[in-house]
């Protein structure tokens, strides 16, 4: 983690103890902020939203969010909603995350912001979008999709996974991680070394997210069976 990165988390932990919140946090911000929270024996909570659990609110009273419907006609990727809105130089924990349900798009966000984002927040790569503010209940029954894929991998390694998914050579894969296109719970990582475990998440950049699923055995031929998860949107 970067210095910067680091201190904006001991920033976090100095609101939570004065009874305030923290901003959304990414799986590798929710490790070291635990960590630094339970070493100043700092009580908390941990809130989550419509079933994500890897941008969460640590708090020690549930935190206000805001619910947002994108109105367009158009559509889009989880990427292009992510760069357009992170083009305005807004601080990420402001914003919870995008969700794709029933042919719309919806964003939540630190309410506090709520009027900033609804003033400013006017286009997608060159189109044009308006917001509208929703109830919670909206996505009452919302859930993240998934695509389900069986692999067939000579290892549960990390960089076994990534061959198999880009059907790249290990020579290629490798290059992936040198040059910083895969990221595992949240963290960009330089080692295909990792034993990807269930319910945990990676992202190769420009083939998807990605969670790990049930880790299923071997075949006769000493393959090892993995299921994956492909995030849809």
């Amino acid at each position: 983690m970067h210095k910067k990165d680091y201190i904006s988390l001991l920033h976090q932990m100095d609101l939570i103890a004065k009874g305030k919140s923290s901003g959304f946090l990414n799986l590798q911000e929710q490790k070291v902020l635990k960590q630094l929270l339970d070493k100043n024996h700092i009580s908390y909570q941990v809130y989550s939203y419509f079933g994500h659990q890897e941008r969460v609110i640590y708090s020690k009273i549930r935190p206000k969010i805001a619910l947002l419907e994108i109105q367009t006609d158009d559509l889009f990727t989880h990427q292009m909603l992510l760069g357009s809105f992170f083009s305005l130089q807004i601080d990420s924990k402001i914003l919870g995350d995008f969700i794709s349900y029933n042919n719309r798009y919806y964003m939540y966000v630190d309410v506090k912001y709520k009027d900033y984002i609804l003033e400013n927040f006017h286009q997608v790569g060159r189109n044009c979008i308006t917001l509208k503010e929703v109830p919670h209940h909206v996505l009452k029954q919302y859930q993240p999709q998934f695509n389900e894929i069986i692999l067939l991998v000579s290892s549960y390694r990390l960089d076994s996974v990534v061959s198999k998914i880009t059907n790249y050579s290990r020579s290629k894969v490798k290059e992936l991680f040198h040059d910083e296109w895969i990221r595992y719970q949240d963290e960009i990582v330089y080692s295909g070394s990792i034993i990807v475990k269930e319910c945990d998440t990676f992202s190769i950049k420009k083939f998807g997210k990605y969670q790990v699923g049930m880790l299923k055995g071997k075949t006769k031929s000493n393959k090892f069976v993995l299921e994956i998860k492909k995030y849809i949107f």
